[in-house]
């Protein structure tokens, strides 16, 4: 018989072994590449999150993006102290309809120019800022709380202020504003009130947010029970105080109340002052932190006024 190393056992060991140690050498082989493919990876990794790490600052965080929803933004006369200067923000609350183009505007002119009056804002006899119910208040502490910026009653009277302009203005009224904005100089509630007397308004809604203990909550609307407009103001703040329980704009029923604020007294018009909800109650304070309660209260203050005709 011929010799054949495939016969021979040693031979055959060492093919054995040769190709356990090939084996090994494919497996290294493969273990190295993914080792690369995992280093490069990671490094690409870092490198991201290092450069992400850069420009995160100017990226706006949850909380900021809901206080500059709220930032740009009388049942009493209370004086509070200037305010630290919040970062101020350009963008102002969203209506609650989408806005619509000017040629989708046709002003009505037989209807009645509205005046709006976001309680509050202007600086008192001292130069401090009046901001309506301030620090101490429930609508403070859980705005700071949630959105990490604390706003006043002055920001919600304006916010809600503003989406009422805009809802009326589509439905072709003429709107005056008393404020837009913080306005930096004093200016009294009476002659605020004797401003908006001697403007070309047919009606007024003054807007306020409420305080009182912390129990109280809920919206109501107060009126002038005297003079020739008596009459005409009873009847706007029914329709208002109507719309706000249709439209579930209040925690309770929202009630009618004579009372005789500069707004209603001086004005010499029609006029109604809605307390919209209690700063000093934490369920109204949570609910007016909402822009669906904002839209809400908005609309059935407009939807008041177009149900009342006057």
């Amino acid at each position: 018989m011929n010799y054949s190393p495939l016969n021979d056992p040693e031979f055959k060991e060492f093919r054995e072994q040769s190709r356990k140690e090939a084996a090994k050498k494919r497996r290294r082989k493969a273990l190295i590449g993914l080792s690369s493919v995992a280093l490069v990876a990671i490094t690409c990794f870092a490198l991201l999150t290092l450069s992400f790490a850069e420009i995160a600052p100017s990226i706006p965080s949850i909380p900021n993006i809901l206080a500059a929803l709220f930032e740009k933004n009388e049942t009493t006369n209370t004086e509070a102290p200037s305010p630290s200067s919040p970062e101020e923000s350009e963008a102002l609350p969203s209506s609650p309809e989408q806005e619509a183009s000017p040629s989708e505007i046709v002003v009505n002119p037989n209807a009645p120019i509205i005046c709006i009056d976001a309680g509050h804002g202007f600086t008192n006899s001292t130069g401090a800022l009046d901001v309506g119910a301030g620090e101490d208040s429930e609508f403070y502490k859980k705005s700071l709380e949630l959105t990490g910026t604390g706003l006043y009653e002055a920001d919600l009277n304006l916010m809600i202020a503003l989406k009422v302009r805009d809802l009326l203005v589509k439905k072709g009224y003429q709107v005056i504003m008393t404020r837009e904005d913080y306005v930096y100089q004093h200016l009294s509630i009476n002659q605020r009130a004797l401003n908006v007397r001697n403007s070309e308004a047919d009606l007024v809604v003054s807007i306020h947010g409420n305080s009182a203990s912390p129990s109280a909550y809920g919206a109501r609307v107060f009126y002038y029970n005297n003079g020739e407009h008596a009459t005409a103001s009873l009847a706007l703040a029914n329709a208002v105080a109507k719309a706000i329980d249709a439209n579930d704009a209040s925690l309770t029923k929202a009630n009618v109340y004579e009372d005789t604020f500069a707004m209603l007294t001086l004005v010499k018009k029609p006029s109604i002052l809605v307390e919209t909800c209690f700063l000093t109650n934490t369920e109204d304070s949570l609910q007016a932190l909402t822009e669906e309660w904002q839209n809400n209260m908005a609309k059935a203050i407009v939807d008041g006024i177009v149900a009342a005709d006057l």
